[in-house]
């Protein structure tokens, strides 16, 4: 008779161990040859493990929101003086009435595609993690999860090397233009020629990134030279009217303060018309339940470079490019002056508009000096360029992009962008309210957003946003985006609807369950011992010829179910070996699994199993 200690090697402390040392699945190597006498059985004497429990995930508790913007104070109705919104996503991919039972590890894992899915903000992308949280002490119970979430700001300027996405409406698809590849549109000569389309290639960087078009060969003559150059998001060709408008379904190209925003949208714009040099934003307009472009003051006193509006008929030979700059929350607009008169010319970009030109946020519309500050409905978006002019030319430069994105996957793709994701579903009003918002207004009722928040002085972070986890209903953060969300006892945060960061933020922003997630176990487990000639039947799985020995029930000794557990049967069942000579043994390879022969791996930390070997009665 011979009794075997057998364990596995706690990956805790030893986490570059490998497979054969889970606590669910491990190999114990003698160090001399143990003899086996012939028609020997084996039996379970004993076994102590640690079975964490596992979730029931449904449709019922599986919702969840994330926010990234600035906090709101407790004391706030809402969140209209912010220019984000929550958004939402699910646990595990469940559709229907189907529950799904998940470790602790896998639920971990679940989450974490979750809150991929849920991070639209480009900094955000494929910089979620979720781990699982445990006891320091042995037999490190679990007790919840830690949620990281970094942001990626690293970006590239890059040259374009692939064709536009033609814009046009309809009706304007007949006339012809032609695209380089690298980054240039050009009208054939005469009055039939037109073009509008977007390089969506890559979404722009938010991180101090830059759009550059040169414009100067849009510049042909004094009378008749029109041109637009600008950002835009995604936008789908909307139903309304049937005539392959690409804009948002709440945008008025009519009251817009150019005729030619009817066909062509941009969320900011430089155009010029006439003899005037326009610069323009797609705003709320008074009690107007719309959005429309309409013009910013850019000049005036406040602006040193431009104390008149730009008369493109006398000095359209002045200005070669204009650039774009994105920097979080901030639009800054600049043109290129190329200073030809002067003896020697000391060309420089001057801003048109942004935090170096200055002026003011009026609320009036003639006093609005500033663009109003990217929201998350604009999260991602695309230079664009047009121009109805014959032989007219215009080049995008260059573009900054953002590293942590794959090129060719985020234009018109819901995974990536959340207004993609807003129109696929029909759920463009929840855009709509935040551009509707006061400080997206340039009429009466509006209010100033007096800080806009951009990058830190490190470029690493965006200052003033903070990270947070919504699992339950929360009024403050907006009932019409977090009315489904129930996931608080999954996620670890009973009694704590919104889950903010403690502290400021940083490049690196974590947050821990508050409360221990609530787990059961409702299954049997069985153990498995591999390399040895033992036989018996799983009539579950069809199989004559399984290698397990022995039966964990759901209920220890002591009656748990999760947590630390001991099983020692009241009278050992043993299974013959099938040796009918003796056996030479230099290992043990054992597993726990559920009665489908699947690991289970919701075993953490040491695992002891005592197995006892005797001769068979003969």
């Amino acid at each position: 008779m011979a009794l075997i200690i057998t364990s596995n090697v706690n990956l805790d402390d030893k986490p570059d161990t490998s497979n054969v040392f889970k606590p669910y699945s491990y190999t114990n190597h003698l160090t001399s040859t143990m003899k086996i006498p012939p028609n020997s059985q084996i039996a379970l004497q004993s076994a102590k493990i640690n079975k964490n429990g596992t979730f029931q995930v449904s449709r019922e508790n599986s919702q969840f929101n994330l926010y990234f913007g600035e906090e709101a104070a407790v004391t706030d109705a809402d969140i209209d003086d912010f220019v984000s919104a929550p958004t939402m996503g699910f646990i595990g991919n469940i559709s229907g009435d189907d529950v799904e039972s998940l470790t602790p590890s896998d639920t971990a894992a679940e989450i974490q595609k979750g809150f991929e899915q849920a991070s639209y903000h480009p900094f955000l992308y494929g910089q979620s993690l979720v781990e699982v949280e445990r006891a320091a002490v042995v037999p490190r119970e679990f007790k919840g999860f830690k949620y990281t979430f970094s942001q990626a700001t690293a970006k590239t300027n890059s040259v374009p090397d692939t064709d536009f996405t033609d814009k046009r409406i309809i009706a304007e698809r007949w006339r012809h233009y032609d695209d380089d590849g690298n980054g240039t549109l050009t009208n054939d000569a005469g009055n039939n020629d037109y073009f509008y389309a977007i390089y969506d290639k890559q979404s722009m960087s938010l991180a101090d990134g830059f759009a550059e078009f040169d414009i100067s060969g849009a510049n042909l003559d004094q009378n008749n030279s029109a041109f637009r150059v600008g950002i835009t998001r995604w936008n789908r060709e909307r139903p309304a009217g049937g005539i392959g408008f690409a804009a948002p379904i709440y945008f008025d190209g009519n009251n817009s303060d150019s005729n030619i925003f009817r066909q062509e949208y941009y969320d900011y714009v430089v155009w010029r018309e006439g003899a005037w040099l326009y610069v323009g934003h797609a705003v709320k307009v008074g009690g107007n339940a719309d959005t429309r472009i309409k013009a910013i003051r850019y000049y005036g006193a406040h602006n040193t470079d431009f104390p008149n509006r730009i008369n493109w008929r006398t000095d359209r030979e002045k200005y070669t490019k204009v650039r774009f700059n994105l920097n979080g929350e901030r639009v800054n607009i600049q043109i290129y002056d190329t200073d030809h008169l002067s003896v020697p010319p000391v060309p420089s970009w001057k801003e048109l508009v942004g935090s170096t030109a200055g002026g003011t946020l009026g609320t009036a519309e003639a006093d609005r000096q500033q663009a109003v500050p990217i929201s998350q409905p604009k999260w991602t978006m695309y230079p664009a360029m047009a121009s109805s002019v014959g032989t007219a030319t215009i080049q995008l430069e260059t573009v900054h992009t953002p590293n942590n994105i794959p090129e060719n996957v985020i234009k018109n793709n819901p995974l990536y962008d959340w207004w993609v994701q807003l129109q696929d579903t029909a759920l463009e009003r929840w855009a709509y309210d935040i551009e509707q918002r006061p400080w997206n207004n340039v009429g009466a009722g509006s209010s100033i957003k007096t800080t806009y928040q951009e990058l830190d002085a490190g470029g690493t972070y965006l200052e003033g946003y903070k990270n947070a986890i919504i699992s339950s209903p929360s009024k403050v953060y907006g009932l019409s985006y977090t009315a489904g969300s129930m996931s608080q006892r999954v996620l670890g945060f009973v009694g704590r609807s919104v889950a903010f960061i403690v502290g400021v933020p940083a490049q690196q922003q974590i947050i821990t369950s508050n409360s221990t997630p609530i787990t059961s176990s409702d299954v049997s487990l069985f153990i498995r011992l591999n390399n040895f000639a033992q036989q018996c039947v799983n009539a579950k799985q069809g199989s004559n010829y399984s290698k397990i020995i022995a039966h964990l029930p759901r209920f220890d000794n002591s009656g748990n179910d999760i947590g630390g557990l001991y099983f020692e049967p009241h009278e050992r069942v043993y299974i013959d070996l099938n040796n009918t000579n003796e056996l030479f043994i230099n290992s043990f390879d054992l597993e726990i699994v559920y009665d489908n022969e699947q690991l289970c791996k919701s075993i953490a930390g040491k695992t002891i199993i005592v197995l006892h070997i005797k001769q068979k009665n003969i």
